[in-house]
């Protein structure tokens, strides 16, 4: 019995021995493949993980801080552009086309401007009634959008016609010395004759009229915003290219000229809807667009 216990010790030391041995080289391949595995996904999936924690990209960053930029930024983004041509009237007209001149009180027009180049005899049946045959002129290039613009208001039932349109030099200066003769015999002094006379018909040289781009409609009367042809207008002017030029918050930037519903100038149908999108006079617009050497 003695001798069977230290047999059977022996073998229990030794199947101790080969356990632990046992143990030891599951631990080590145990420890090898998670190594490898390890080794694996550092190589081919470590990258979705980095991306998830690490910093964004710099296209990224660039993106985030274009977006701050914009939300900060006081300037309106311009409108986009209409397709070309785009339907007016009888004509394919091009939304782009515009003829951009800033006139007014500090940007006269140059001592060389040719005041009868461009323009055309539009036809009588245009004009508001008996009115002079002088002012029966327009700038060719806008008369099929101004053309446009009054067949769709007379299909619509408004009587609508231009009382003026294009004047030369000498006209304005008819027009301008009788607003001042009048204002002098109310008892006005010169100086102050002069500035209410500019408020109403423009200095020669510094009028919208001599681009053959502006047209006065009907009456020369402020009551003509009460008219159907001035709420037709509003709501249709831009899709020919017109804005209302003289607004009544606008007269200190738009040289002191007072309110004129009835005069509408053309800049272009793009122009004209981004215009009163953004709420711009013309100063205000040529200065946002940097158009010429703007000043008011």
């Amino acid at each position: 019995m003695a001798k069977r216990s230290k047999r059977q010790q022996a073998i229990l030391r030794r199947n101790i021995f080969l356990g632990s041995v046992s143990l030891v080289l599951v631990a080590a391949i145990v420890l090898i493949v998670w190594v490898v595995a390890s080794g694996l996904g550092d190589n081919d999936g470590n990258s979705s993980e980095q991306s998830t924690n690490s910093t964004p990209s710099q296209s990224q960053t660039n993106s985030d801080t274009s977006s701050d930029t914009s939300s900060d930024t006081q300037s309106p983004e311009p409108l986009p552009s209409t397709p070309d041509p785009v339907q007016v009237g009888e004509f394919e007209a091009d939304a782009n086309f515009t003829k951009t001149i800033l006139v007014n009180i500090k940007n006269p027009l140059p001592k060389n401007h040719d005041y009868k180049a461009n323009m055309m005899v539009f036809p009588s049946e245009y004009k508001w009634y008996s009115q002079a045959e002088v002012y029966r002129k327009i700038d060719k290039d806008i008369w099929p959008y101004l053309k446009a613009m009054m067949d769709a208001a007379r299909a619509d039932g408004v009587d609508i016609g231009i009382i003026s349109a294009w004047r030369d030099y000498g006209t304005q200066v008819t027009l301008y010395e009788a607003q001042i003769k009048k204002w002098l015999d109310k008892g006005y002094s010169q100086a102050d004759a002069e500035k209410e006379a500019a408020s109403r018909v423009a200095v020669p040289g510094t009028s919208e009229h001599h681009t053959g781009l502006a047209v006065d409609f009907n009456t020369t009367q402020q009551s003509f915003e009460n008219t159907k042809a001035f709420k037709w207008l509003k709501e249709n002017a831009e899709n020919y290219g017109f804005i209302m030029r003289y607004e009544k918050e606008k007269m200190d930037i738009t040289g002191g000229i007072i309110y004129e519903p009835w005069h509408w100038r053309f800049v272009g149908i793009n122009i004209a809807k981004e215009m009163n999108d953004l709420g711009y006079c013309y100063e205000e617009y040529c200065q946002y667009k940097g158009i010429g050497d703007y000043v008011y």
